[in-house]
């Protein structure tokens, strides 16, 4: 066998590791390049698996670890999903959390026109605007509960809703606001109803209603 051959042979034993990838399993990698459309992981195959760019979680970088569910084979090259990995790691907590309407967490990715893309574990969640505080922005820390939540050929749909974190912290900030008033404080309130005959309808700090009734009387 002559020198030539030799170094191929083992150039293939190193590039053929004794490794048998099957569909459907969860494998780990490490990301080794990522281009414009594709991240190249590689997870101790003969070739480099590889991820839709659009599927990696955010601020991934080359040289992470990364896992993903082997979906096919194209031309020998695995195939990896982490959005289908992330949907089924994930599911059972997010039904839950639906069904028990726990809070969970997330930040904002994008803002759309009417609703803000929502990040939650990995996993892309809507906020439509109209069940969204006001102001919110990329990176901003949102806290929702599920408002839908359903198994699609896309992947997971899922739609948030903050009105109950809304609410919470109205009540929560009424609270504060009650806990440290006491007789003879002068409040500032915005006047958003005038009764001629009753009096005047002031909001605290845009949570708390008081009503300052005719003669002067302030009542909550």
């Amino acid at each position: 066998m002559g020198e030539m051959e030799k170094f191929e042979n083992l150039l293939e034993e190193k590039l053929v590791p004794n490794r048998i990838l099957k569909r459907g399993e969860v494998v780990r990698g490490r990301i080794v390049k990522i281009d414009d459309r594709t991240a190249y992981i590689d997870v101790g195959y003969k070739v480099e698996a590889i991820m839709p760019r659009e599927e990696l979680p955010p601020q991934v970088k080359e040289g992470d670890e990364i896992k993903g569910i082997l979906v096919k084979f194209s031309a020998g090259v695995p195939v990896l999903s982490f959005q289908r990995y992330l949907k089924e790691r994930l599911y059972g907590f997010l039904k839950s959390a639906q069904e028990k309407g726990k809070f969970v967490e997330g930040r904002v990715e994008e803002v759309l026109d009417d609703a803000y893309v929502v990040n939650v574990s990995g996993l892309k969640a809507i906020l439509p605007k109209s069940e969204a505080r006001r102001g919110l922005r990329k990176n901003s820390r949102v806290v929702a509960k599920i408002k839908e939540l359903s198994d699609t050929k896309e992947g997971l749909k899922i739609v948030l809703s903050e009105k109950d974190f809304i609410e919470l912290s109205k009540k929560r900030k009424k609270e504060r606001i009650l806990e440290r008033l006491k007789v003879g404080d002068v409040i500032e309130g915005r006047v958003i109803k005038i009764d001629p005959e009753k009096g005047v309808t002031l909001l605290i700090e845009d949570v708390l209603r008081a009503f300052l009734a005719k003669g002067g009387t302030l009542l909550g």
